[in-house]
């Protein structure tokens, strides 16, 4: 797993300060009583994101207890996870089309990791 949800989880981090941050890889365990959010740069048929899905499923983490939360996705990325996760919440700003060559999107506004700021700076 990339960090590509990282931007995302900065900006989130003052409102969920006593939250844990998993980064490149999930926990061995989580507890029964814990959320889950998860923050992917994009949804696309080949982003890994319908993998870390499956991986928490494993680790008992079911639909109810996962925000997932994307820039960017493609119809047939929405797709897929719907077939396995139907119940699973997504929040995305914009629904692009997928190439079905290059399985980019169209428009798309290309990688948005690399379109985000990587230099992070802490406030405290």
């Amino acid at each position: 797993m990339l960090p590509e949800g990282l931007s995302l989880w900065f900006g989130s981090k003052e409102v969920i300060p006593n939250s844990t941050l998993s980064l490149g890889e999930l926990p061995k365990t989580i507890e029964s009583n814990e959320g889950v959010i998860f923050y992917s740069e994009q949804i696309t048929t080949k982003s890994a994101t319908l993998e870390t899905l499956i991986k928490l499923k494993e680790l008992g983490v079911d639909s109810n207890r996962i925000l997932l939360i994307t820039a960017i996705c493609s119809n047939k990325g929405l797709n897929e996870i719907a077939k396995l996760f139907p119940n699973q919440v997504i929040y995305t700003s914009c629904i692009d089309e997928e190439d079905e060559k290059t399985q980019l999107l169209v428009p798309g506004i290309g990688t948005p990791l690399s379109r985000l700021s990587t230099i992070f700076q802490d406030k405290n």
